[in-house]
């Protein structure tokens, strides 16, 4: 075993000193404070069911879907209140460009867009994610112009979509994402 230099000694022994006249004097020294251990936050699930979280995505769409009827028959007029349903991300940007485009042009949106056929996809809600398929159906809405001709193009009537949307709390339910769904089964 190496010899210990002087100085360690010395160092051991007077600590060891200090704590044994502490100890004799009957004072010791204060026990350090405890450290919390690091836990998460565990947050109470948004809802109690598969079928609430389903419902709450579904309701949100359907106010999605009324705001937007709204605003594109008005001609694109304050697409912002699509934010009370909607993150403002991407997809709003997408929404407000379109908007934009029929008000400059003095366009509008005659006849409402549906959707039908839901079905949940997945519900995570530890990461605060809901997401379903809808078919949205678009065979009653028709692109007008300033003079009041239809100018629609022609597209698919029945588009097969994929929504996400993001959760904070079962009140707080907002469309973050619409795909287009390619695969069959939806509409």
């Amino acid at each position: 075993m190496p010899a210990m230099r002087p100085r360690v000694l010395v160092r051991i022994g007077i600590a060891l000193g200090v704590t044994a006249a502490l100890m004799l004097s009957g004072c010791s020294p204060a026990p350090p404070e405890p450290r919390p251990w690091p836990t998460k936050t565990v947050r109470a699930p948004a809802f109690g069911s598969l079928d609430e979280a389903f419902e709450a995505a579904v309701a949100t769409y359907q106010r999605y879907t009324d705001l937007w009827n709204q605003i594109a028959a008005e001609g694109g007029a304050a697409p912002e209140r699509l934010l009370d349903v909607m993150e403002d991300n991407e997809l709003a940007a997408e929404e407000f460009e379109f908007f934009e485009g029929l008000t400059a042009r003095g366009w509008r949106v005659s006849g409402p867009i549906t959707f039908a056929k839901t079905r949940l996809v997945q519900y995570q809600d530890g990461v605060g994610l809901i997401q379903i398929y809808a078919c949205s159906d678009l065979s009653g809405a028709r692109l007008i112009d300033g003079g009041g001709n239809d100018v629609t193009p022609e597209r698919e009537e029945q588009v097969p979509l994929m929504l996400t949307f993001s959760i904070e709390r079962p009140d707080s339910v907002l469309l973050s994402k619409s795909d287009l769904w390619d695969r069959p089964g939806v509409c």
